[in-house]
Parts: C-alpha cells; structure tokens; sequence
C-alpha cells in the first residue's frame, strides 16, 4: 500500500531515532468494557517505565516527554471511543495510533480498522500494525439502481459523497384528452400497452444513460490504481460492472449488503469486507506470478535472508509480509520493512487468508527491481482452493 506523506516521511526522519509507538483498539461499544483501553495504555506505559529504573535520567526525560505528548492526543476524563471524542471522532473510526520521537516530532492518524493494542518503545517506531489496519483504506464506492448512481470517497476510514447523479427519463404523465388530438394508445385500432411500453422504453434508455454517465465518472474518480467496492440493487450493479472496461471491473469487489438505504456510518465496515475479498484475490495473484518470476527472470526473492539482502541492495520494488513472521521476528522485520519503506519499494501486510499461503515460503517475498545473486527461488505453494 502507499503509505501517506506525513507518515512516510517520519519513517524516513526517524530511522535511528528512540520513538514511542502506540496503537489503540477504540472499536468497543459495551459499556462495561469502554474504558479497557485506557488501563492497557496505562499498564503498558507502566511496565515499559519499569525498565528505566537504572538507566541515564536523559534517557528517561526522553520517554517520558514521548509520554507526555501521547498523552496530550488522548481522550479526557470518561470519553469514550464511542461518544466521538478526539481521537476517535469520525464515522468509520475504530482505532488510533500514534508515534512520538525523542526528537519531539510526532505523528498520529485514526484508523478504520482496529489494531491489536500494542505499546512499543524502540530505536524505531512500530510501523507493521498500522500497515495492516490500513491495508483497505482508499477506495471508490458506488452505489446503483435502476435511477440513481452515487459516488463516495473513502480514505482513512473517513466516507464521503464526491458526486450523485439521477437517472433523466421523460416523466410525462398520460392527458385528458378533451378538444386535443388523442394521443397514440388512446385511439381505435392501437393496443391498449403501448403507453406502459412506452414508459418502459424511456426508463429503460434512461438507465442506459445513466449507466454511461456512471462509467465515465468512475473512470475519472478512481484513476489508475484506487479499487472499487459496488453496492446496491443487484441486477443495477451486475449490469454495471458487466459495462465496465476490463481495467476497471478488474479493481471492483461487490458488496452485497451495501443497499441505497445503507446509513453512511456503515459503510466503511461494509467496504472493508468487501475489499479484503479483493486484496486477498490479488495478494495471491501477485504471489503467483513472483513464483514465475523467480524461476524465469529470478527478480523476485522468497524467505528472510534473500528479501534482507535484496532491501540491502535497494532492489526491492514490492514487499509482501505476513503479521506471523512479524509477531516472531518484530524487531528484525521492523528494520526490512522500513529499509524497503525508505527505498520507496511498496509494502503490503497480506490478508490472513494469503498470509497462510506466504508462511509456506518464509512469510516474507519480494518483486525485485532488479536480480540479486543471493536471492532465492523456493517453490511457492498456491492452493486451487484459494
């Protein structure tokens, strides 16, 4: 995934620099547990401080001040996630996160998909998690039925309407008749129907146009990369994404539970499943054709040692890493990950569902830029079934 400027350029800034990371789940709505957030933040804090009891007092000011500005970005008193304080405020929200520096620079995001709670004091920030919980964060949701097409944003967890267009068919209503010429269907010898096949033809036509409009805006607004969750009435979205250019209905994944009525506040929860769906589809797709890669051309690389060496030589263009071999080894694939970052190589935290293909060959691979000598080539294990 593209990892956003302000986020990216902290990764870049603060390589070997001591940095506070924070990851907090703000998705819990019962009551009984909505403060459960705050006594992990609070008991992790604790236990990392616990280790300071014999080291330098500049180190300890140093995470203490992190602490201090962490702590500034939280909610106060009894907030909770739920009642929109900062800062879990906004539709679609369910987790933040947050990394501080030593340095004094910080930043923090909310995210749509809550993470596992963790709280990280290292030589560089904790940037995995929030991969993962941002994986289906950019997206273009449309809506269609047989009169209407909207269009939404989705990006951090945030939806918002970019265009709605309605359907333009003659509504003309049938006339009295009285001192005008009978209108075709009213006179002797025409059928009954043909009024009702008339206004069928129209709305049939409409719809068309409207189809086509709907092609042409989606083609604008979802450009070359974004991807597609559809939603609405089914045989709308189905003729829909049948019309589409095969470059686009490639990027579309369907949701079904996304109706016209659907409240917006629903919405992001109901595109991430969709799109998980589609990441998944073409993480292992991806995988597939590395596997190919690396027996033909030998640009990609599989496993720890030969991915390490490739982000060593720069040559990494994409990196695939499963959350197993990061829960394992967090340190080490903490520094290939932000060594791939750094080197403007994409980074993709799979799926679970592909993430169990991946750990048969590592749990870690690579596109490659270019051939490296020790890059391996193992074989890559893809089930029919996937």
């Amino acid at each position: 995934m593209s990892v956003p400027a302000d986020i990216l350029g902290f990764i870049k800034s603060h390589a070997d620099v001591r940095v506070l990371s924070v990851y907090i789940d703000g998705s819990v709505t019962d009551p009984a547990k909505r403060h459960e957030w705050r006594t992990m933040f609070r008991h992790s804090i604790d236990s990392l401080r616990a280790r300071f009891a014999t080291v330098p007092p500049a180190d300890r000011d140093a995470f203490e001040s992190c602490v201090a500005r962490v702590e500034e970005r939280l909610p106060v008193a009894d907030d909770a996630p739920e009642h929109g304080s900062a800062p879990w405020s906004g539709a679609g929200t369910h987790g933040w996160m947050a990394l501080s520096a030593e340095d004094g620079e910080m930043v923090d995001a909310r995210l749509s998909v809550a993470p596992a709670p963790l709280v990280t004091w290292g030589d560089c920030a904790t940037i995995v998690p929030y991969l993962a919980a941002t994986r289906t964060d950019d997206a273009v949701i449309v809506q269609v039925d047989l009169d209407h097409a909207i269009f939404f944003r989705l990006h951090r967890g945030v939806v918002q309407v970019v265009e709605s267009m309605t359907a333009d068919r003659d509504t003309d209503e049938v006339g009295s008749h009285m001192g005008d010429a009978p209108r075709q269907g009213f006179h002797t010898g025409t059928r009954g129907d043909t009024r009702t096949d008339d206004a069928q033809r129209q709305r049939r036509e409409a719809h068309e146009r409207l189809m086509s409009r709907a092609r042409r805006t989606l083609a604008v607004i979802a450009g070359s990369e974004a991807r597609i969750v559809v939603g609405g009435t089914g045989g709308a979205v189905a003729h829909f994404i049948a019309t589409l250019p095969n470059e686009l209905a490639a990027r579309c994944a369907v949701s079904e539970a996304l109706h016209m009525t659907t409240a917006l506040s629903a919405i992001p929860t109901l595109a991430d499943a969709a799109l998980l769906e589609l990441l998944t589809r073409d993480e292992l797709e991806a995988l597939q054709l590395l596997d190919r890669r690396a027996h033909l051309t030998r640009n990609a690389a599989f496993g720890y040692e030969a991915v390490a060496a490739a982000a060593t030589a720069g040559a990494v263009e994409r990196l695939f890493v499963s959350e197993t071999l990061w829960r394992n080894h967090p340190s080490e694939i903490e520094a290939l990950v932000q060594r791939a970052l750094r080197s403007h190589a994409r980074v993709d935290v799979v799926t679970p569902r592909c993430a169990s293909t991946l750990d048969e060959s590592g749990g870690i691979a690579a596109e490659l830029r270019f051939a490296v000598a020790t890059a391996t080539t193992p074989e890559f294990a893809h089930p029919a079934s996937a």
